[in-house]
């Protein structure tokens, strides 16, 4: 709709608002009226100017339908961010957020060669930066947003706006301060502008998950403003056939796994939002990069016999890529953690089998065990400790063996 149009349109809405009661800005907007939103359009509610009364941001915010009012509205590029269309004031006229009704703004932001006058950023600061202009004003009647200011205009992760914007000039012309949240001015009448939009995934994190060597945990926070469900791309690519979560849809509790991957390798993740119609790269979150585990979980541990007085015969499969092993052993008699196995066959272990030596004394002892494999990279990194093996006994204590562990007594 050209301008010229909308220009008509003000005058018919105002035959309007004489006849239909519920037109009438300076009035209260009730709850019912807050809750319209226009089909074409994803920015609905009112401002509030203590000087001029509400401002509109949707021809269905008037509680009559846009096919009575004519079509407009503001509406946000959600793959740019950037606003366009028009906002309405019963005392102002219309409010336009198009560069080509406003021209240049008077200063920065967006005042060199840009086509836009107003944009939202997405990135995690939720600023809406820029320009709107009260066309009736002229030169006067431009509105900073501020979105760089703490208290100037943001959409929150509910889509509500929240701050205020500004219009003054030098001479002291203007109506000075807006408001776009209720709670933003402390006012008893609960009204917001709200747009219907999604942002993008904040604080990916993507870290090892057993089995280490072959699997990676992605964690991003939720709520993203207006994401009804995301997706996960590996290397660029969606993940869509998977036996891990990642492909699951809608995906909403902001952590997934992706498994079957190459030990030793790095991946990166990107997690977009998507509304309950389609999804957007504009809300694509920044890369994350994770990397599995150079070697695996050892899986085959297990004892192949013992001998007194004090030795317990261990082994496992071999690992590809570990230089090493190490060995834990948890004393089952005894209260204690599991420790490194520090001296001995079982330490410093380059082979996939040891003879443990228990310490003298704990020969009837019950011993458990878990083996990691060992690389020293760079980095080094340390696989999955093996399940709990045991309990392994090295010499149990009997009449018959209590001489040949104590001799002479």
């Amino acid at each position: 709709m050209n301008f010229f149009k909308k220009i008509s349109l003000a005058f018919t809405l105002a035959v309007l608002a004489i006849i239909a009661v519920s037109f009438i800005f300076i009035a209260d907007p009730s709850q019912n009226e807050l809750a319209y939103a226009g089909s074409s359009d994803n920015v609905s509610g009112y401002a509030w100017s203590e000087k001029t009364g509400w401002i509109s941001f949707n021809c269905e915010d008037t509680g009559l339908s846009c096919a009575t009012t004519g079509d407009w509205g503001v509406d946000i590029d959600i793959s740019t961010g950037i606003f366009y269309g028009y906002a309405w004031s019963e005392n102002l006229g219309w409010i336009s957020f198009n560069r080509a009704d406003t021209g240049a703004p008077p200063q920065a932001p967006f005042n060199g060669v840009e086509a836009y006058i107003a944009k939202y950023y997405s990135d995690g600061s939720n600023q809406v930066l820029g320009w709107a202009k009260i066309l009736s004003l002229g030169d006067g009647g431009w509105i900073n947003l501020r979105g760089d200011q703490a208290d100037g205009v943001h959409i929150g992760s509910n889509g509500e706006f929240v701050g205020w914007a500004w219009n003054g000039n030098d001479d002291g012309t203007g109506i000075g301060w807006i408001s776009f949240n209720s709670d933003t001015d402390g006012s008893a009448i609960a009204y917001n502008a709200q747009a219907d939009l999604i942002g993008q995934p904040q604080n990916v994190v993507v870290t090892q998950q057993e089995p280490s060597c072959s699997a990676l945990n992605i964690q991003w926070d939720v709520p993203v403003l207006g994401a009804e469900g995301f997706q996960i791309f590996r290397d660029g690519e969606q993940i869509v056939f998977s036996s891990g979560t990642c492909d699951a849809w809608p995906l909403t509790g902001g952590t997934c796994n992706d498994i079957d991957l190459i030990s030793g390798q790095s991946y990166s993740y990107v997690v977009r939002a998507c509304t309950d119609v389609g999804c957007n790269v504009s809300s694509d979150s920044a890369v994350a990069i994770g990397t599995t585990n150079a070697v695996c979980q050892v899986t085959s541990l297990l004892s192949t016999g013992a001998e007194c007085p004090n030795s317990i015969f261990l082994s496992w499969d071999a690992i590809a890529g570990a230089d090493s092993y190490n060995v834990y052993r948890q004393d089952e008699s005894i209260s204690g953690e599991s420790a490194l196995v520090e001296s001995g066959n079982c330490s410093s272990l380059v082979t996939n089998s040891c003879i443990d030596t228990v310490p003298v004394g704990t020969e009837s002892h019950r011993f458990t065990y878990q083996v990691a494999a060992y690389t020293a990279g760079p980095p080094p990194e340390e696989g999955d400790l093996s399940t709990i093996s045991g309990e392994f006994v090295a010499c149990p204590y009997t009449p018959d063996t209590y001489e040949e562990i104590n001799p002479g007594e």
